[in-house]
C-alpha cells in the first residue's frame, strides 16, 4: 500500500490540484502527475468505466506519484469496497446529505472494529497477499480517506454535522447539481446565490477544521482557482480530462474563425 501524502500536503496547508478522469486512459493519468497534479479522480460515476478500466488507472496514478480517488457512483458499501480493493488511496461518495449517511460511508471504508468493510488479503491493495495483514489492516484504517460530495441544499444544511463524522477530513463542493437545484444551472461562483452558499461552506469547514474541495466549473483557468483559494478554498480539481482535451481542442480549432 502506497503513503497517502495528500494528507500531510493538506495539514501543511499547501494548495493541493487534481485532475477527473472519465477516459480510461492510462496516458493521460500519467500526464497529469508529470504535469505537477497531486491527485485524480477516477469517475465511476459519470464516467463508462469498468472496475478492469480502473486498476490499469490506479497503477498509472501511482508510477508518477499521483494520488488516485476512485468516485464511486453511490454510497454503497459494496461499491466502496470493491473501490479500495484496486489500491485506490480513498474514494469520493456523491449526494452525502446527512450524517448518518456519511458514517455509512466511514463504515464502508474501515475494518473492524472501525467499520464493516469486507476482508480479503488477496486484494491488490493488500498486495495480493504479500504485504502482510495485520499491517496492511492497520494502515488502511489510519490512511485511506473517505470524501463525501455535498451537492444539495439538504447536505449543506447539515454541513457541520457531516464534517465532525470521524474519518472525514476534506469534502467536495459540488456546484454542478447545487447550482441546478438553486435555480442557476451551473453558472459557476460568479453567480451571487452560489457564492453566499460558498462563503457559508468555508466558514463552517475550517471552524471544524476540515477542509474544502471545489471543481471550477465552468471556468477551468489556473486564475480563477487563485481567486477561489483567496476566498478560502483548500484544494480543486479541474474538471474532467475530457472536458479539458475538448476545450484545448475548441482554443486550436478557433483559427478557422481568425
Amino acid at each position: 500500500m502506497n503513503a497517502n501524502n495528500l494528507r500531510s500536503r493538506l495539514a501543511e496547508g499547501r494548495l493541493v490540484i487534481g485532475m477527473m478522469c472519465q477516459s480510461g486512459a492510462p496516458s493521460l493519468v500519467e500526464i497529469m502527475g508529470l504535469s505537477g497534479f497531486d491527485f485524480v479522480i477516477i469517475d465511476m460515476e459519470h464516467g463508462d468505466l469498468d472496475a478492469f478500466a480502473v486498476v490499469h488507472l490506479v497503477r498509472a496514478a501511482e508510477t508518477v506519484g499521483m494520488v488516485p480517488f476512485i468516485r464511486v457512483l453511490e454510497n454503497s458499501p459494496t461499491l466502496i469496497m470493491k473501490a479500495l480493493g484496486t489500491g485506490a488511496q480513498g474514494v469520493v461518495v456523491p449526494h452525502v446529505n446527512t450524517r448518518e449517511q456519511a458514517e455509512r460511508a466511514v463504515a464502508a471504508a474501515r475494518f473492524a472494529p472501525e467499520g464493516t468493510r469486507g476482508v480479503c488479503p488477496a486484494t491488490r491493495a493488500a498486495g495480493y497477499s504479500r504485504a502482510g495483514w495485520d499491517s496492511y489492516h492497520r494502515r488502511a484504517n489510519q490512511e485511506l480517506m473517505v470524501i463525501p460530495i455535498v451537492e444539495e441544499p439538504e447536505g449543506l444544511q447539515n454541513l457541520e454535522a457531516i464534517l465532525t463524522v470521524p474519518g472525514i477530513a476534506l469534502f467536495i463542493f459540488g456546484p454542478g447539481d447545487l447550482s441546478q437545484l438553486l435555480g442557476v444551472p451551473l453558472q459557476g461562483f460568479e453567480n451571487p446565490i452560489m457564492m453566499r452558499e460558498l462563503d457559508r461552506a468555508i466558514e463552517i469547514t475550517h471552524r471544524v477544521g476540515a477542509k474544502i474541495m471545489i471543481t471550477p466549473q465552468p471556468y477551468l483557468t489556473a486564475e480563477y482557482v487563485r481567486k477561489l483559494v483567496d476566498r478560502g478554498v483548500d484544494c480543486a480539481f479541474f474538471s474532467t480530462d475530457h472536458g479539458v482535451f475538448y476545450q484545448a481542442c475548441a482554443g486550436l480549432a478557433s483559427i478557422k474563425d481568425a
